[in-house]
C-alpha cells in the first residue's frame, strides 16, 4: 500500500440491453459567454455496431490475446492469432471469430451486433426548437418513417446522412463539391440514436426465476 503503482482506469459496458440508446450531447456551455449553446457539426454515426470491444469480457479477451502475442513472439513462435484462431480479436477476424474465456463458453461477436432502429432529431437552437424522429418497420426491417408531431410519411434511410448527421449540408452531399468552410452547420441533426439488438436477450419472468431456482427432482 505505500508502493506506487501503475494503474488502469476506464469505462466499459457490463451488460449490453436489448435496446441500446446513445445520447449525441448536442448541447453544451459556452465559457465565454456562460450560455447554452447547440454544437451542429458532423457526427456520422454506422447502421450497425458490435459492441464487444466496449465490454468488460471483451477487453480481458483482447488482452489475453495480445499477452499470448508477445509471449510467443518472445518464444519465438508463431504469432498466437495464426496459431489459435479463437483468441483473434473481431476486428481482425470478422462476426465469426470466437472468444476464449477462462472456464466459459468461447465469446461470439454475433452476440454484440446492433442495428440502427431509430433517430431522435432536434432542429434549432438551444433556447428553442422542434423535435421529430425517424424510426425503422418492425415488420418490414427495411422500411422507414418519420414521426413529426401527428404527422407519419415514409422516409428513405439513404436520407439518414444528409437529414441527421449535421455539419455543413455539402459535407453529406457527395454530388455538392463546393467550398465546405463557406457552409453553415445544419441546424437539424441527430440528438439520440437507437440500436436493437440483432440476437434478441433471453426474456427474463417470474416463472423462469422460480423454475430455475427450484431444485430438480
Amino acid at each position: 500500500c505505500t508502493q506506487k503503482k501503475a494503474t488502469v482506469r476506464r469505462t466499459c459496458f457490463g451488460d449490453l440491453p436489448s435496446t441500446l440508446i446513445l445520447h449525441l450531447k448536442r448541447f453544451d456551455l459556452d465559457f465565454q459567454t456562460f450560455e447554452t449553446v447547440k454544437l451542429n457539426n458532423r457526427m456520422a454515426f454506422p447502421t450497425r455496431i458490435n459492441m464487444l470491444k466496449y465490454t468488460k469480457e471483451g477487453i480481458e479477451a483482447e488482452e489475453r490475446r495480445k499477452a499470448a502475442a508477445v509471449a510467443a513472439e518472445n518464444d519465438g513462435e508463431e504469432d498466437s492469432s495464426k496459431a489459435n484462431p479463437s483468441t483473434r480479436s473481431a476486428a481482425g477476424g470478422g462476426v465469426n471469430v470466437a472468444y476464449e474465456v477462462d472456464g466459459e463458453d468461447a465469446l461470439d461477436p454475433s452476440d454484440y451486433e446492433y442495428e440502427l432502429q431509430g433517430v431522435l432529431v432536434h432542429a434549432g437552437v438551444a433556447q428553442g426548437g422542434h423535435y421529430y424522429s425517424f424510426v425503422r418497420d418492425d415488420a418490414t426491417e427495411d422500411e422507414w418513417y418519420k414521426f413529426d408531431d401527428d404527422e407519419v410519411t415514409p422516409f428513405h434511410a439513404e436520407q439518414i446522412p444528409v437529414q441527421c448527421f449535421g455539419g455543413p449540408p455539402s459535407a453529406n452531399n457527395s454530388n455538392n463539391m463546393g467550398n465546405h468552410g463557406m457552409d453553415e452547420d445544419r441546424t437539424s441533426n441527430a440528438l439520440m440514436v437507437l440500436y436493437n439488438k440483432v440476437k434478441k436477450n433471453p426474456i427474463v419472468t417470474s416463472q423462469n426465476v422460480s423454475a430455475a431456482s427450484s431444485p430438480s427432482k
